[in-house]
């Protein structure tokens, strides 16, 4: 598709010209934030232990035991973002809301952004591209972390991304940059196959140079923490994943401990060098008296044992963790899966209140993001379908409404059905809101054929009870008409059920 545009009709500016060479070279500024970028990711990925340099007396190469720190802390933090997901639509816009959450649903969006929420705790961003598709489905979506992605300001406004680099490979291994801007799309691809290694290996050169159709960027970003006074804001990820190294090169040095020193070690004098014994389980060692030393009347026998405490060390290793979980504002009872109040729904929101105040702050930082992604999806479906109201909305008039239910932890048995029964009584909550959030549907239509298909059951239901029950047992009324999805009959469907 992009292939068919028409290149750009204006020069480079002067700032864009800074970031053309850098293209060129290769971004050879960033390359130790993308280093680090890709070792917190293998922490993620349960994969730092490659990271724990190994000591020059360890022949057997034992086992280096990884905390999962890095994935436990960030999967908790992420947990209740997009569980239960939120719902979302744009106000005064009918045709651009359908739109939307057919894009959406088609890419199974609240995954995708979960998933963007994860990268962006751990590198501070992420960034979801929309791309057209030539399919049924008119959008694609795709995901990149900070470690594929270079970013640079606006001219006008330090805090506002203007340029977006994505970094991939092609095909046959060579590097490829792919420069976005709000009026261009530049593509670079590496002179030399290989990773970014070396000068020669990250040096690239331009291959294709077209137009930019949508009238921004089509990236929608999801940020750790919105950027007020910078261009992007660190995650916690890098710092966890120096916690976790600290703590895996203790692990690691405790068990080479107890691999050297708590094994017994036998040792004998006494006698001759000549003398070698077999030792054999459950016999007796026997000791020649002429391999005796000169003057000595009997060998002696014994072990060399350390007496180290392991249970201190590993009491030190574990304050360690504990330490990490304060200070990043992890749930200790969460993080070990100590769950001693299973008793009382108060104790449980109790317990996990702290996550929950998290989750809710955040949720605030997601909806501006939220809007960002929305609007890229709007700009590219309506330049490439050639629809003018969705590309309208795409450049900066959606009015997109991001809601989540307020009950975010699930409460058990009694507690959670007074609760939500009260909030129907009282008219806070309707039958479809409590289905939806007990259920973690992703739509009210989820919910809508849910109730529909319990009233279905209840209806077969009571038809067998009156076969059971003989042919002077009333037929019961009416409940539901599938074609069209709504309710006819007031005994089932009470007045305000779906309000």
């Amino acid at each position: 598709m992009y292939d068919q545009l028409s290149p750009p009709d204006r020069p480079l500016t002067d700032y864009e010209s800074s970031i053309y060479r850098e293209c060129l070279a290769g971004f050879p500024m960033e390359q130790e934030r993308i280093s680090e970028d890709v070792r917190t990711l293998a922490y993620y990925a349960l994969d730092g232990g490659q990271f724990v340099s190994r000591n020059a007396g360890d022949d057997d190469h034992i086992s280096i035991e990884s905390t999962g720190l890095t994935k436990r802390c960030v999967d908790i933090l992420t947990s209740l973002s997009y569980s239960p997901p939120p719902s979302r639509q744009i106000l005064d816009d009918e045709a651009s809301d359908k739109f939307l959450n057919e894009v959406y649903q088609d890419n199974k969006i609240n995954s995708l952004l979960h998933r963007a929420d994860v990268y962006a705790h751990l590198l501070g961003f992420a960034a979801v591209e929309a791309v057209p598709a030539v399919s049924l489905k008119p959008v694609r979506l795709y995901l990149w972390n900070a470690s594929e992605l270079i970013v640079r300001g606006d001219e006008d406004d330090c805090t506002a991304i203007g340029h977006v680099i994505t970094r991939d490979t092609t095909p046959d291994g060579k590097i490829r940059l792919t420069w976005w801007s709000r009026d261009f799309r530049i593509v670079f691809v590496g002179r030399n196959s290989g990773g970014f290694v070396t000068s020669g290996g990250r040096s690239t050169q331009e291959v294709a140079r077209t137009i930019n159709p949508y009238g921004r960027l089509p990236f929608g970003f999801i940020h750790h923490q919105l950027p007020v006074s910078e261009l992007t804001t660190p995650g916690v990820g890098e710092w966890l994943a120096d916690q976790e190294a600290a703590i895996d090169e203790k692990r690691y040095q405790l068990s080479l401990g107890m691999k050297k020193y708590l094994l017994p070690k036998a040792w004998v004098g006494g006698v001759t060098a000549q003398w070698q014994p077999t030792d054999v389980v459950g016999e007796f060692m026997r000791m020649p008296a002429e391999l005796l030393v000169e003057g000595s009347s009997q060998p002696n026998i014994g072990y060399l044992q350390a007496q180290l405490s392991v249970d201190q060390a590993e009491a030190h290793i574990d304050s360690s963790v504990d330490r990490t979980l304060t200070a990043i504002g992890v749930p200790l009872s969460i993080y070990r899966m100590d769950q001693t109040s299973t008793i009382s729904g108060d104790a449980i929101e109790a317990e996990q209140k702290p996550l929950v105040d998290y989750t809710r702050a955040r949720q605030e930082t997601l909806k501006v993001c939220e809007n960002d992604v929305a609007e890229a999806v709007l700009a590219v479906g309506g330049a490439w379908l050639k629809r003018p109201e969705l590309s309208k909305a795409g450049q900066g008039g959606a009015n997109l409404t991001v809601s989540w239910p307020e009950d975010i932890v699930q409460i058990p048995g009694v507690d959670q059905d007074t609760q939500d029964a009260n909030a129907i009584a009282a008219g806070y909550q309707s039958t479809i809101d409590v289905i939806r959030r007990r259920y973690r549907l992703s739509s009210d239509e989820e919910a809508v054929q849910r109730y529909i298909k319990v009233r279905q059951d209840q209806r077969k239901i009571a038809e067998i009870d009156a076969l059971l029950a003989g042919p002077h047992h009333p037929a019961p009324s009416p409940v539901v008409d599938p074609g069209e999805g709504v309710f006819t009959s007031t005994e089932i469907a009470p007045s305000g059920a779906l309000s």
